[in-house]
């Protein structure tokens, strides 16, 4: 008959402790490594089914973690969730973008696969008190932005959230300058009439 090892609690709760003492060591270090716009990217696609493929596009950033590369999304999704309330961020990779534009690029990264996850986070900044309608450097809210880039999950996802679509653009581009969405809607149909992902976010819109 096998003797029952018992594991004493005070080794147990030694063990929990060193391990989160790690994770928290690891995640700082990543936070010192990496600009603000990286981490909220990364962490947007925690769990994202082509997660590893985007991180192994973005090898260079992820040099220095070894082992532990394939779970810094999941390290950075963790800190965002629980510490993080910056919700316009200027670093060496963005200029004044709010968290929504930032999820918005990531949504574009991954080519529209993890916007489940991306989404999730958005709704828990939303929650913490981030501003859907935020102008960027470039002068364009998230929802505009989503427009034109024809992110019909986006659109669908903000304007769900509250954005304002009568917003006018502050951009300094002349054919979008000072006009709101549907107005920008119409122009880019009249450019691109058999456009049909623009057919569908016209008809989102209404």
């Amino acid at each position: 008959m096998k003797k029952l090892i018992i594991i004493p609690l005070g080794i147990v709760l030694l063990f929990a402790v060193a391990a989160i003492g790690y994770l928290l060591l690891m995640t700082g270090l990543m936070k010192a490594a990496s600009p603000p716009s990286f981490q909220i990217t990364y962490a947007a696609i925690a769990g994202c089914k082509n997660q590893q493929e985007i991180q192994q596009n973005d090898g260079a950033l992820f040099q220095g973690f070894d082992y532990l590369a394939p779970y810094i999304p999941y390290l950075l999704r963790w800190d965002q969730m629980l510490f993080n309330d910056h919700f316009v961020i200027t670093d060496s990779l963005v200029s004044n973008q709010s968290v929504f534009h930032i999820l918005l690029t990531a949504s574009e990264l991954g080519e529209s696969e993890c916007d489940e996850q991306i989404m999730s986070l958005a709704q828990h900044y939303q929650s913490r008190g981030a501003y859907i309608d935020q102008f960027n450097d470039y002068g364009m809210t998230p929802l505009q932005e989503a427009v034109i880039t024809r992110n019909e999950n986006f659109v669908r996802f903000y304007s769900g959230l509250g954005a304002n679509k009568h917003l006018k653009t502050k951009s300094n581009i002349p054919l979008i300058s000072g006009k709101d969405i549907d107005q920008i809607v119409r122009l880019l149909r009249e450019k691109a009439p058999d456009d049909l992902k623009l057919a569908r976010i016209e008809t989102l819109l209404k």
